[in-house]
């Protein structure tokens, strides 16, 4: 500055200061300048013995840079560094709730930690943190907890039924099943714990089976059905050869399916769960014989139907055989006659449905001697008759020792005395 008396400095800027602030004669003002950290250029001016300085200020230009600028991780919770290289001032943002920092802002170089917390969710997840312009970007995988059951498998009885099941897990996992006749409890967690399974008594009358998948791991259960139980209100019913409709009532709890005979029609539901009325219809019985039939839940209850033929009388059948004048003939009467000499008069070949005229229709009786024991075996038998073995030794008195009423076709089997003796078959229609 060339001045030929005396001089001031002046300025009102507070990024700008003057040394010295006034002189005599000529000298030097030294100017003095702050950075310009207000990211804009700035302008101000200097008044000195008169004189007009200006100043323009360029922005100061920060420059940072971070290491690493960006991070793969996996699912469990983590920290990590990153390192800061600047020549100004900095912060740091990210709003993420999974990921926080140690520090939000800083000058100069520095060190930043990042903390993350376990990745739960199910899935990878991306975020990014802002550090001084620059971006980081962070990927975490989605953590797999490594959980195992015990036990894998159980086996039950039908009864309603409880258990536990114990589980091992550095992780959350969650529990669940598909099936109306378990429940569990609970149905997520965390690290080890158990979970409570409770089975539903098994009336179904099979076996069923499902599975409980609990942290990726499968627990398969299978449970026997309990045994039947319920009961028809009768056991047994008769009806006439023409047949008709009937009822029954079935108590019970559980499941059931019915069976029957091809001549006893269900016209309700032939199968169900719990009590009912079950209606039926029997066919007509166009046999000359009785039937009997059952309506049945296979292997446990039955209700047997025994159905009487139509009603034919001696007179009737024995026509169907012998003319009027042979009738006459028969000594001492048509009904004590043994007119085919086959040793069953004709009254007997009535009750067993057999032909009077035929010496070879007529019960077959088999003799059979095993281990010091003698049985009589008896067939065709008749549902309705009476069949009754009487013993002699001397063909004259003769006393009956067994006898029994035929209630299917099974053969008839009489065991025998070990005494000597004559035997007699006699039949006669049921009391």
């Amino acid at each position: 500055m060339t001045s030929s008396g005396a001089w001031t400095a002046d300025e009102a800027l507070d990024w700008v200061t003057l040394s010295p602030a006034n002189g005599n004669g000529n000298g030097t003002v030294t100017v003095t300048l702050l950075r310009n950290d207000s990211g804009s250029e700035r302008n101000g001016n200097i008044l000195i013995g008169g004189n007009n300085h200006a100043i323009t200020q360029a922005a100061f230009v920060f420059i940072t840079t971070i290491n690493p600028t960006s991070r793969d991780v996996d699912g469990e919770a983590t920290n990590y560094d990153i390192a800061i290289s600047s020549n100004g001032a900095w912060t740091a943002e990210e709003s993420l709730d999974w990921i926080s920092l140690n520090s939000t802002s800083g000058s100069g170089n520095g060190t930043m930690t990042v903390t993350l917390s376990r990745n739960e969710s199910g899935s990878a997840r991306n975020g990014s943190i802002a550090i001084g312009g620059n971006n980081h970007t962070i990927t975490q995988a989605a953590f797999i907890a490594t959980t195992t059951i015990n036990p894998t498998s159980n086996s039950l009885n039908g009864d309603h039924a409880n258990y536990d099941i114990s589980v091992t897990s550095d992780g959350s996992w969650i529990a669940s099943e598909s099936l109306d006749w378990v429940s569990i409890s609970p149905t997520n967690g965390t690290n080890n714990g158990t979970v409570s399974v409770t089975i539903t008594e098994n009336l179904t009358g099979s076996e069923r089976s499902g599975s409980i998948t609990i942290g990726g791991n499968s627990h398969t259960l299978t449970q026997a059905p309990t045994p039947f139980s319920g009961s028809f209100n009768t056991q047994e019913s008769t009806a006439n050869h023409n047949g008709g409709n009937a009822s029954i009532t079935l108590t019970t709890n559980h499941a059931w399916t019915l069976e029957s005979d091809s001549w006893i029609i269900i016209q309700s539901a032939i199968s169900g769960t719990g009590s009912t009325t079950i209606n039926y219809e029997i066919a007509p019985n166009d046999l000359q014989t009785p039937r009997i039939g059952s309506i049945r839940i296979a292997n446990e209850i039955s209700h047997t139907i025994l159905q009487f033929p139509e009603i034919i009388t001696f007179d009737e059948w024995i026509r169907d055989y012998y003319s009027d004048s042979d009738l006459q003939a028969m000594s001492p009467n048509a009904m004590e006659a043994d007119s085919d000499r086959d040793g069953l008069n004709n009254n007997g070949e009535y009750l067993l449905q057999l032909d009077p005229s035929d010496s070879q229709s007529k019960p077959e009786l088999t003799f059979n001697r095993s281990n010091d024991t003698t049985t009589l075996q008896v067939t065709p038998v008749v549902i309705g008759i009476t069949y009754i073995l009487n013993s002699s030794t001397n063909l004259i008195n003769w006393e009956s020792i067994l006898q029994t009423t035929i209630v299917n076709d099974a053969p008839i089997i009489f065991t025998l005395p070990d005494d000597d003796a004559y035997y007699q078959l006699q039949v006669s229609p049921s009391p």
